[in-house]
């Protein structure tokens, strides 16, 4: 059986994540978190998402942004 690992700050950029990932890290729903990433200091980061993932780096400066949950 495989466990499901919960996302939280230490884990959050070990990889690229999905937006559904991104939400779930700070507890809204995926509508939510895309709203969030019209503001303008994020919105650039939406347009230059690799497919469906954010990279590693870009995960770094929603969090910059938004601040940890």
């Amino acid at each position: 059986m495989s466990q499901h690992r919960r996302i939280n700050s230490d884990n959050i950029t070990d990889k690229p994540r999905l937006v559904s990932e991104l939400a779930d890290f700070y507890s809204v729903d995926v509508k939510t978190f895309k709203k969030w990433m019209q503001c303008d200091q994020l919105r650039h980061i939406q347009k230059e998402k690799e497919g469906n993932y954010y990279t590693i780096a870009q995960i770094r400066e929603i969090i910059a942004h938004l601040d940890t949950p």
